[in-house]
């Protein structure tokens, strides 16, 4: 939820003569944040008696670094897959926003600010209200895969109003139907990437190496997206092409979701 309040806060200083000063507040929210998570964090109590390293080879502590075993551990990766091509679909389209605003729609920096500023909001509400029941209904329902389909259907619905409408109402469209199914996933994207960890690896206290690597997938399709957009769009110099790489990705991402064998 920080991506839309930071979109909201920038766009009060976008084409503006202080426009600098955005840097200066980022910089300062961020280590804020920081400074907070120290605060706040639950002490923990010292794993030095806990784990013992004074046999470990250093060939054991580097597999402690390897990704997990396949070997029993089919439904996580597709899971990880799954959350990595939505991911990478979702951000595709929201972190160039800006940038579809101006080149896209051909709106100045300053109509593109204030457009930014309604569409953020726009996006942390519907978010937000996706969060909301979509956890709480895919417990009560004891599955996972529906709410991830119908987040799926309204993240490509979105995607289809961005190719349909070139204008900014097709926009607003896109964030409205994409928030609302981001929101649905991601409120049981965690639950479902624990749900598929492998016993064996809770037997053996090894699930945060799970959760690191389910984590990473989530953080390397944020990276990859910027990059997979500007590629299309300097190779065909035109949005399209990410609009339906978007939805493509997304159907793709679900199959390996619904793939998944033992979660409903």
């Amino acid at each position: 939820m920080g991506a839309p309040v930071g979109q909201f806060i920038s766009s009060y200083f976008l084409g503006q003569s202080y426009q600098n000063v955005g840097f200066i507040v980022g910089g300062i929210l961020i280590t804020a944040s920081g400074l907070i998570v120290l605060l706040i964090t639950p002490r923990e109590k010292s794993s030095k008696d806990s784990v013992s390293a004074e046999n470990e080879s250093v060939l054991g502590v580097i597999a402690t670094l390897l990704p997990p075993n396949i070997r029993g551990a089919h439904d996580f990766y597709k899971a990880c897959a799954g959350r990595f091509l939505m991911m990478t679909s979702y951000t595709m389209i929201f972190q160039y926003l800006l940038y579809i605003l101006e080149n896209h729609l051909g709106l100045s920096t300053l109509a593109a600010a204030r457009a930014m500023n309604k569409l953020s909001l726009f996006t942390l509400v519907v978010s937000l209200i996706g969060l909301s029941f979509s956890g709480p209904l895919s417990d009560r329902l004891k599955a996972r895969k529906i709410p991830v389909a119908f987040g799926g259907l309204f993240m490509i619905l979105g995607a289809v109003s961005m190719l349909m409408f070139k204008s900014v109402n097709g926009v607003i469209v896109y964030v409205v139907l994409a928030g609302l199914g981001y929101g649905i996933y991601l409120a049981v994207d965690m639950a479902l990437n624990i749900d598929v960890i492998p016993e064996a690896a809770k037997l053996s206290k090894t699930t945060g190496k799970y959760v690191g690597f389910g984590n990473l997938t989530n953080t390397a399709g944020q990276m990859l997206a910027p990059a997979a957009t500007s590629m299309i769009v300097t190779a065909t110099g035109s949005y399209s092409l990410v609009f339906i790489g978007s939805i493509v990705t997304t159907i793709i991402g679900a199959l390996f979701i619904f793939w998944i064998k033992h979660v409903k």
